[in-house]
Order: structure tokens, then sequence, then C-alpha cells
């Protein structure tokens, strides 16, 4: 008689939520195959070398994509633009850094200095082109480290353009493959 009541108990709940199913009308949006799968695979796997809205290489600075670095090379300034998901919506930060030491004879620690600032914050930095180890953007690399309210982004500028020179953990024919488990090349201490 018991195991009765519970069997009940556990189907009554199942049942009306069956009857009821979901409001037809709800706020919901179709996405057709194309929009779901909208970048093509070479864009996906080369996060810092598609050109961004000033001509630069986007830089992913949070694996959710929400915060973008642009990095150009004019008029004798490196400059970090930092950018919003839309690659539009300018992101504000406290102050950024450009480390120069994983392929640098010495490692150095760059700070770019704020452009226009907002209550002690920006959203584009610059540093001398002298600071850099070259003026063309092909020859920089590094990271850039962006700090903003106490959290640390990070986000790796490199010139890795041989498709076939990387490995992202899958198949590289472009077939069906979990884009979630793929992680950004670009680390983030944002979310951490």
């Amino acid at each position: 008689m018991r195991s009765h009541t519970w069997t009940w108990l556990l189907l009554c709940p199942l049942a009306l939520a069956l009857v009821t199913g979901c409001n037809q009308e709800g706020d919901y949006q179709e996405y057709n195959e194309s929009e779901e799968h909208a970048h093509d695979d070479e864009a996906h796997h080369d996060h810092g070398h598609h050109e961004g809205p000033h001509g630069g290489h986007v830089i992913e600075l949070t694996d959710d994509h929400s915060v973008h670095g642009e990095f150009v090379i004019a008029d004798g300034k490196g400059i970090l633009y930092l950018l919003g998901g839309d690659l539009k919506t300018p992101v504000m930060a406290d102050a950024v850094n450009f480390n120069q030491g994983e392929h640098a004879e010495v490692e150095v620690d760059t700070v770019m200095t704020q452009v226009d600032p907002v209550d002690g914050k920006a959203s584009v930095f610059e540093v001398d082109v002298t600071a850099l180890p070259s003026d063309d953007i092909e020859k920089v690399e590094g990271h850039f480290h962006v700090f903003s309210d106490g959290k640390e982004m990070m986000g790796k500028l490199s010139h890795d353009h041989g498709h076939d020179d990387h490995d992202h953990g899958h198949d590289h024919d472009h077939g069906e493959h979990d884009h979630d488990d793929h992680k950004a090349e670009s680390g983030s201490a944002a979310g951490k």
C-alpha cells in the first residue's frame, strides 16, 4: 500500500506536466542550421587572427568571449582596444600590461597608458612602439594582462598562421565536433 502511495505521488506531477505541456506562445527564438553554426571553421580555429573593427588582431580575453582585445600598431603606438563580445561595445578597465616574455630574449613587462580615462578607467590603452620588440605587428608576440575591478583577464597575441601547426584536441576534418570542449587559445582568470 505504501509503495502505491509513493508511486502516485511521483506520477501525478509528471502527468500534470505532460498534460499542461509547454506554452507554445512563449518567448523563444528559432535557429536554422546555418545560424547555429554561423562561423567557418578557419575563423573558429584562428581566434587571434581575424580582423577587428580597427583593422587589428582580435585577442580573446575571456573564455566566454564576453571581452576581447584588438591590438593595432599605428602612428608609432601599439594600441589595445577593449571590446565586448560584439566587437563594438567599449569595455572599461583599470590597467593593461603587455608581457613579451614567451619568445623574447629577456622577459619584459610593459605598462600600457590609458587613453582618455574616465574615473580612472579606459577602454583604449597604448604604448610607444619603441617599447615593443618590433613595429611590425606580425613580429610582436606576448600576453596582455587586463585588470578591471580586482579581476585579471589574459589574452595571447601570437602569429601561428599555419592551421596544421596546432591542435585543439579534435580532428581537423571539420566534420561534426563538439565546440563546448574547445577552450579559447587565450586563457582567462576573470571567471575564476
